[in-house]
């Protein structure tokens, strides 16, 4: 049986490392400003740009997990609990994307694929964590940074398909 390992592809490898590093600035940039960012969900802004930023399917789950867990370690934010359980759910939004891509238009992919992996994360937030306040995030505005994310990441794909 042979391995055989695929060249390095080095832009894809420092587009990750510059999602991370801005991974781990959140916190500092929340507090410097005094501006609650969590609240515009940036992790998953980040993991958008990084599967937008690379064509294999491979890499969005490498950032799904490696930017609140990378985050996590550097900067103590989020609490580790919580960078697994953001892990799992970015992990779900890639998954659901990629299945739903086959299925449906990528508007309505990246929506339905938001929405599913917001279900697996508060459900993991309630089952592991038994918070007093399970959403934090006005409902609302979770909804309108859907749309915009998904729109955000549909127009990008259409730039990168036109390339």
């Amino acid at each position: 049986m042979q391995i055989v390992l695929e060249r390095f592809n080095w832009k894809i490898v420092s587009a990750d490392l510059l999602l991370v590093g801005a991974a781990c600035l959140i916190p500092a940039v929340s507090h410097i400003t005094a501006l609650p960012l969590y609240k515009v969900d940036p992790m998953r802004w980040l993991l958008l740009a990084g599967i937008l930023l690379s064509a294999r399917r491979g890499n969005g789950y490498v950032l799904a997990a490696a930017l609140p867990l990378v985050a996590c370690m550097v900067s103590g934010m989020p609490t580790p609990v919580k960078a697994f359980i953001m892990a799992l759910e970015l992990g779900a939004n890639v998954a659901l994307f990629h299945i739903l891509e086959k299925k449906v238009p990528v508007l309505p992919a990246m929506l339905l694929a938001i929405l599913g992996a917001k279900m697996v994360y508060y459900l993991l937030k309630w089952i592991v964590l038994s918070p007093t306040v399970l959403i934090s995030t006005n409902v609302w505005m979770q909804l309108m940074l859907m749309v915009a994310m998904s729109l955000f990441f549909t127009f990008g794909m259409k730039v990168r398909e036109a390339k």
